[in-house]
């Protein structure tokens, strides 16, 4: 669900810093990242990676940066992908 949230975050950022709004720049940057990183999580916990903790660790805190960076901005799509990271990062902490 992050994964997929951050994928629209970001397409939305790309769109506002296509108007002019150049402030979202990092915010789509962040988004992306974290999106690839999310999905990388999700491949690794579901083959059981002996990496998976590491990687589980790395995606929370990920997430917990592209959260605060969504927070800075009042937006209901950027509102939508901070709760999503909070939720995973929630997660990768609980299976780590």
């Amino acid at each position: 669900d992050c994964a997929r949230e951050c994928e629209a975050c970001f397409d939305h950022c790309v769109m506002l810093t296509s108007q002019g709004k150049k402030e979202h720049v990092r915010t789509l940057k962040t988004c992306v990242d974290c999106g690839d990183i999310c999905a990388l999580a999700a491949k690794a916990i579901g083959r059981n990676g002996a990496l998976a903790p590491q990687i589980c660790d790395g995606c929370a805190k990920a997430c917990d940066a592209c959260a605060a960076e969504c927070e800075k901005h009042d937006d209901p799509m950027m509102k939508r992908c901070a709760e999503a990271c909070k939720a995973c990062a929630k997660a990768c902490r609980e299976m780590i």
